[in-house]
C-alpha cells in the first residue's frame, strides 16, 4: 500500500494539478504533474469508462500504486504531485506493460521540469 503522506486525496489537489500541471501520455496512461516540496504524491484515476466492473478499475489501481511505490523507494531528489488517468486501453494490459508505461512518463516528467529548472 502508498504510504498515507504520499497520496493526493483532496479534490483541490486534483484539481491543482490538473490545471496547472504539465501532461503526459502514452496508450495506456495519462500522467499530469507539478513540483511540489519535500515530497511525490500520488493520486490515481480509473474511471468507470476504463471498466464497468469495480474489480477490473481496482487491479488497474493497484498496479499504479505498486508502481508508484517502486519510484518512491528509489531516492530521487526530485518531488512532484502526480494524477494518474488510465486509459480504456489499459484493460487490456498487463502489470508489466502499465509499470513500463508508468516509469516512462515519470522519467519525461523530470527531464521535462529538469530541463526547464536549469
Amino acid at each position: 500500500m502508498l504510504p498515507k503522506q504520499h497520496r493526493i486525496t483532496k479534490d483541490k489537489e486534483f484539481a491543482l494539478v490538473f490545471d496547472q500541471g504539465k501532461s503526459f501520455a502514452t496508450k495506456f496512461l495519462v500522467i499530469k504533474a507539478i513540483p511540489s516540496n519535500n515530497i511525490s504524491r500520488f493520486g490515481f484515476i480509473v474511471s468507470t469508462k476504463v471498466s464497468k466492473k469495480a474489480y477490473s478499475r481496482g487491479k488497474i489501481k493497484k498496479w499504479l500504486r505498486e508502481s508508484a511505490r517502486e519510484f518512491i523507494k528509489r531516492d530521487i531528489n526530485v518531488f512532484f504531485d502526480v494524477v494518474v488517468v488510465a486509459r480504456k486501453e489499459s484493460m487490456d494490459a498487463n502489470f508489466q506493460l502499465i509499470q513500463n508505461d508508468f516509469k516512462f512518463l515519470i522519467s519525461k516528467i523530470i527531464c521535462f521540469y529538469e530541463k526547464n529548472n536549469h
